[in-house]
């Protein structure tokens, strides 16, 4: 499908700006190692079920000692 040139730069213009603001609280793997991430006052685990945390997305931003993670936060950036 081709968009026009200015509704392709909308939409890549809203996918950063979303990005911007996601990705202050994906969990990096240098977070992992380091047991902290800079948006939360708790310890962040090496894993959950069995699986490393990292890339994932904390649920809400204003909570600094909540430790759920959202999947569908990150689901449209892997699409």
């Amino acid at each position: 499908m081709q968009f026009p040139d200015r509704r392709l730069n909308y939409l890549t213009r809203k996918a950063d700006s979303l990005w911007q603001e996601v990705s202050q609280f994906q969990i990096s793997p240098q977070d992992v190692a380091a047991g902290s991430h800079p948006n939360r006052s708790v310890p962040i685990p090496l894993q959950c079920s069995g699986s490393s945390v990292a890339g994932g997305v904390f649920w809400l931003p204003d909570t600094p000692t909540n430790m759920q993670v959202n999947g569908e936060t990150v689901g449209a950036f892997l699409a």
